[in-house]
């Protein structure tokens, strides 16, 4: 299998990130692997799509000497149509505010590469559809979903907020990694400032805030629409955050932990993949990951979810592997259409 993962940068990958553990699965696996940065697409006159890409050639005993000899690598020309299979792992949301002209390219040439008959994951018809990770727990019912209102009306904001039992969240919709994510106290003069400086650059997300998220957030992975599996366990864990903070998202998490077998967290994942799954498989969604508390699903990862080598460390269970098997499943099947 001929396969290329697309990052927002191979400079700024690390050795812990999915992206690194399933680059270097593939390789150890025997697959032809290459990294191709956000910046390094282009399109011919003849319509044939182009790469600059840095070939893996070897998986190494370690991830961080992988990625290493990953970044010194001299790119090279790739042809994308000779590719098997595209692995959609640029992170739109990073690059909001640092490059905007970034944050639709990964579904735009996506959706070049999957015409010339390569296998993209996930979908990026699907993830066109979906707009911002943020915006896509709209598709998911409502009883799944902590109230929420996404606006740039400060007004709005402040009767959203006041009409809540408790306090609010905001963030911007177009954020990532837990960055400049406050607490809106109803009655607090500092809704308003707060607020402004959220919206400053775009959409603002005020979501209730719920109290569950003091004990963590819960991360559910999910492949193809069903939880992610790997030796009779289920690829998810808690997020736990530190003394004083509100936020749980992976970035900021002080510590990791497997889900509680006996607080009910089996059930909880169990309806919410019941519930979501049909829709992100409708969507075409590959690996996804679902951030809950309470019953309630906060976020969704669809771009580049992160935390997987984290959950197969706890649970034992080789779900990197899972994914990449799931890759050479889809390439199989496209195969057999074709």
């Amino acid at each position: 299998m001929k396969v290329a993962f697309l990052v927002s940068a191979v400079a700024d990958e690390k050795d812990i990130y999915t992206t690194t553990a399933l680059a270097r699965e593939a390789a150890r696996r025997g697959h032809d692997v290459a990294f191709v940065d956000i910046d390094g697409l282009s399109v011919a006159p003849d319509g044939r799509m182009h790469a600059v890409a840095r070939h893996v050639r070897r998986p190494h005993d370690g991830p961080a000497d992988f990625l290493r000899e990953v970044v010194a690598t001299v790119p090279e020309p790739l042809a994308v149509e000779k590719l098997d299979v595209l692995m959609l792992r640029n992170t739109p949301a990073f690059d909001a505010l640092r490059r905007p002209w970034a944050q639709p390219v990964g579904h735009l040439f996506g959706e070049l590469a999957r015409r010339s008959g390569v296998v993209v994951l996930s979908d990026p018809r699907g993830l066109a559809l979906a707009g911002p990770d943020k915006l896509y727990t709209l598709r998911f019912p409502e009883r799944l979903r902590p109230r929420t209102l996404i606006t740039r009306d400060v007004d709005a904001a402040r009767e959203f907020v006041g009409d809540l039992a408790g306090d609010a969240i905001v963030k911007p919709l177009h954020g990532c990694c837990g960055q400049d994510v406050f607490l809106l106290v109803r009655g607090d003069p500092n809704v308003r400032p707060i607020f402004e400086a959220v919206a400053a650059h775009g959409y603002a997300v005020v979501q209730e805030y719920l109290p569950a998220n003091e004990r963590g957030s819960l991360r559910l992975f999910m492949l193809d629409g069903e939880p992610l599996t790997a030796g009779g366990s289920i690829a998810a864990m808690r997020l736990l955050p530190r003394d004083g903070e509100i936020r749980s998202n992976f970035g900021v998490a002080g510590t990791i932990a497997a889900p509680d077998p006996d607080d009910g967290t089996a059930e909880v994942l169990h309806e919410i993949a019941e519930a979501a799954g049909p829709v992100l498989a409708a969507d075409g969604m590959f690996l996804a990951a679902l951030d809950i508390v309470g019953g309630k699903i906060l976020e969704v990862g669809l771009w580049s979810p992160g935390g997987l080598r984290g959950a197969q460390r706890l649970a034992g269970a080789d779900f990197v592997g899972a994914v990449i098997d799931a890759a050479t499943g889809r390439l199989a099947a496209a195969g057999a259409e074709g």
